[in-house]
């Protein structure tokens, strides 16, 4: 199976995406671009989504497929849970854990999030704790976590 790759600069770093004939099945963010780039995806355009998101504009990617299929079954639960958080809204991750089934398993949840390989198209960074923003594992932590919320709703999230 043949993969490629494709980059944007954004204002938390350059988001270098991986898909295959299955979907995109990773989604990193760093400091530089990647020396080459072998193609571009043939079903959609996956950059110009995340320009438009990154200008501010509400960007629905829940119809980008996705090939994460090296989870767990827990791991793809809570991650397709947190595809359907709406733009500009966020959960807990005791809110997210009840979603799934038991609010008991928010530690889990925190953990299955911290695993997504696709930051961004499955939106991680909508999920926060009770009484602080949560970490995030894409760019530089928090940091972009924090920017990607005041982005998509205004709002201040420094506690």
């Amino acid at each position: 199976m043949e993969s490629f790759f494709d980059y944007i600069d954004t204002p938390i770093g350059v988001i270098t995406y991986f898909w295959a004939e299955y979907g995109v099945s990773s989604l990193k963010v760093s400091e530089k671009a990647p020396t080459t780039v072998k193609g571009r995806a043939p079903f959609f355009d996956l950059t110009n989504r995340l320009a438009q998101y990154f200008a501010g504009a509400e960007v629905d990617f829940s119809d980008i497929e996705l090939n994460i299929g090296s989870l767990s079954s827990f791991q793809k639960s809570v991650l397709n849970s947190c595809r359907d958080v709406n733009y500009g809204k966020t959960l807990t991750y005791t809110e997210l854990a009840g979603v799934i089934g038991d609010t008991k398993t928010k530690r889990a949840v925190g953990t299955a999030l911290s695993k997504n390989p696709v930051p961004i198209l499955i939106p991680c960074h909508r999920v926060k704790g009770k009484n602080d923003i949560g970490g995030f594992s894409a760019g530089d932590g928090v940091g972009s976590k924090m920017f990607l919320l005041e982005l998509e709703s205004g709002q201040n999230y420094l506690f």
